[in-house]
């Protein structure tokens, strides 16, 4: 990906990739993409990252805004046979967030 936004990318159809400092709390976290002219009219499935001490959001003009604090949230990512389970996880309160599963495509 190469907008300011980038996120662990679910793609290829089934590939990973990404970094954010944006909060995981975020309704868009996770979005679906769509790529014109790859031939996979599924899209992908694109998961916002975050970061540990510095937090970003919209600045409301197209750019972004450090929200400083203490902040540290991540992912932990389970991959299976036929689907990834992506946690989001607040390590500042020791805190389960949020649960994503993924189906993969496989042929077996």
């Amino acid at each position: 990906m190469t907008e300011a936004r980038q996120g662990l990318t679910i793609a290829g159809p089934d590939s990973f990739s990404g970094h954010t400092h944006w909060d995981l709390n975020l309704s868009d976290r996770v979005v679906r993409r769509v790529v014109p002219g790859t031939g996979n009219l599924e899209g992908f499935t694109v998961v916002n990252t975050s970061a540990a001490q510095v937090r970003w959001m919209d600045d409301g003009k197209g750019g972004e805004v450090s929200l400083g604090g203490a902040f540290d949230q991540g992912l932990q990512v389970e991959v299976g046979p036929h689907s990834v389970v992506i946690e989001a996880r607040d390590f500042t309160t020791g805190t389960w967030l949020k649960q994503l599963t993924v189906p993969l495509h496989t042929s077996a």
